[in-house]
């Protein structure tokens, strides 16, 4: 191969890389947030409270909750950051995406609407 052409090919990978380690960091906040969604549907379902939906969250979410941490992870140690920095961040971020979804709780029951999951 010319240079000129292995330069294009290492491109086109480097973007695919880019846009599937996207499409990893993607797929794993809207596992979560659905996981969130589907714990939430089911205490509106039981007219249960705010926190007893974020007692449930937390207990059913475990796995996808861990796999949105590693992808921030991943996200954040390839645009430098420390470990010490990034896990900090992924738990910043894995907390505040279940906070959004407790602040909400209230107003989801007072309405009788229910979230959307996401595709």
């Amino acid at each position: 191969m010319s240079g000129e052409l292995m330069m294009h090919v290492s491109l086109v990978l480097a973007l695919l890389l880019t846009f599937v380690q996207g499409d990893t960091f993607d797929k794993a906040r809207k596992a979560y947030s659905n996981c969130i969604i589907d714990a939430m549907h089911a205490q509106l379902e039981s007219e249960g409270t705010k926190e007893v939906f974020q007692t449930e969250a937390n207990a059913k979410c475990t796995a996808q909750r861990a796999k949105y941490r590693e992808a921030i992870i991943t996200e954040e140690l390839k645009y430098g950051a420390s470990r010490k920095e990034a896990e900090e961040y992924a738990d910043e971020e894995a907390e505040g995406l279940l906070a959004g979804w407790v602040d909400g709780f209230n107003d989801y029951k007072a309405t009788n609407t229910r979230p959307t999951k996401e595709r």
